[in-house]
């Protein structure tokens, strides 16, 4: 898990046991007198935060996906991630190195995170956090390196059992060395795979370090995975079912491209210190590298957000709302972001010249006049067209790559009239490859 400067007043030093203990104390949580004047305190805060709970129950996993990809691993370790599913639990486990003493205070109290102001590192930044689990189990447990303790919210009345950990020792059956999160259901609410919904290769496509997520649900085995070959990146998955071989698809092949925004004229709170920032956009294509425009595409904070009116994938380091369903519109490092995905398209279509197949049909990612219906993403296509017109991003019929003033678009008619030699010699111009559409 991560590390940080937080402290929550108790000794980071003491065994995992008496850690826990420690933080209950600090809770006065075996003091019933006490513990309840102290949930009166906290009771407008966690009220709050329960309602940022409920609003949709099948954030818990975004938040644990984005846990696991924040997590430290060992360097000869490939990260994974993996979802053990049955109607009474949800067991999860993750191959990072595991917690520390910060990471258990950390879950302990209410918006605040070890992550705090580490955006280089990490890719959370909501203090809710962990505590999304609560929207489908009561008693979520907690079993890494020597920790074993659980959140105990049975009681609804018992506010505080949120935040406050009790010791459980742990079974047989909790393999060591890995972290692993057991969720039992919550009363009355049996688990299904509709829990785990959205959950494929592209969550995986701009995540810093999980390359692997699998699901058990009883019937059968998924792995989705994500393999990196240079600018090329496969989405894949890997079905195995009960007397069946195992069946591999690729989902997708993108070209990932990468660009650095310079972020020093924008600062924000969110990301304080943080002077540059990438963005980073993902291109389906065919086989052969032909481009294959998906209107599916989403736009990503690392994990998606939502569907933005591209056919390629965005990712970016937009500030959020806590639902992690839209961006705030409003603030300047967003809108410094939004003028920075022109900016990386343009610079994308110098890995694109390197492929025949790609840089001929690359066009058909910019979007119609009016397929981007979201005001604030809408200038985003103007400023794509505006700046590619100052760049040789055209292929001539002679295979030279052109300013777009350059050359000219003509009807095969008119061609074989004036061939490009004949063109250039009287009009001054060439024509664009007629590949490119």
């Amino acid at each position: 898990m991560t590390d940080s400067n937080f402290d929550f007043g108790v000794d980071l030093t003491l065994p995992p046991r008496e850690l826990v203990e420690a933080i209950r104390k600090e809770y006065m949580a075996d003091d019933p007198s006490q513990g309840r004047r102290l949930q009166r305190g906290f009771n407008n805060a966690l009220t709050a935060l329960s309602k940022d709970l409920y609003s949709d129950e099948a954030h818990f996993v975004l938040e644990l996906i984005q846990n696991a990809d924040d997590n430290a691993y060992s360097e000869e370790t490939v990260p994974q991630l993996t979802f053990h599913l049955s109607p009474r639990q949800l067991v999860v486990t993750n191959n990072e190195v595991g917690f520390i003493a910060k990471n258990v205070v950390g879950l302990c109290d209410v918006g605040e995170s070890t992550k705090k102001g580490d955006k280089l590192r990490y890719t959370g930044e909501k203090g809710i956090g962990f505590k999304s689990v609560f929207a489908v189990s009561d008693a979520p447990e907690i079993h890494s390196n020597g920790f074993h303790f659980r959140f105990d919210r049975t009681d609804k009345a018992k506010m505080l059992g949120y935040i406050i950990p009790e010791w459980i020792e742990p079974t047989p059956e909790i393999e060591l060395g890995i972290t692993t999160i057991i969720l039992p259901a919550a009363d009355g609410k049996p688990l299904d795979t509709g829990k785990l919904r959205g959950v494929d290769s592209h969550m995986l496509l701009f995540l810093r370090k999980l390359r692997t997520i699998t699901i058990h649900d009883g019937e059968s085995q998924r792995t989705y995975s994500r393999e990196d070959d240079k600018e090329v990146t496969r989405l894949t998955t890997v079905i195995v079912q009960e007397g069946l071989p195992a069946s591999r698809s690729v989902l997708d092949t993108c070209i990932r491209t990468e660009f650095t925004v310079d972020m020093q004229s924008v600062p924000d709170e969110k990301r304080p210190s943080i002077t540059s920032t990438a963005i980073v956009l993902a291109f389906p294509v065919e086989s052969s590298r032909k481009a294959k425009p998906d209107s599916t595409s989403q736009l990503y904070a690392f994990l998606p957000v939502r569907r933005a009116g591209f056919s390629f994938s965005i990712h970016a380091d937009f500030i959020l709302s806590s639902t992690r369903q839209d961006v705030f519109t409003n603030r300047p490092w967003n809108k410094r972001l939004i003028s920075g995905i022109s900016e990386a398209f343009c610079n994308a279509v110098e890995t694109f010249k390197k492929s025949e197949e790609l840089g001929c049909s690359y066009l058909e990612f910019i979007p119609k006049e009016n397929e981007v219906p979201d005001e604030f993403f809408k200038p985003v296509r103007q400023e794509i067209v505006k700046l590619l017109s100052k760049s040789k991003c055209l292929l001539s019929s002679e295979g030279v790559w052109s300013f777009p003033a350059e050359l000219c678009s003509e009807g095969e008619t008119f061609r074989q009239l004036f061939p490009s030699s004949v063109a250039r010699e009287i009009f001054g111009f060439d024509f664009v490859d007629a590949r490119m559409g």
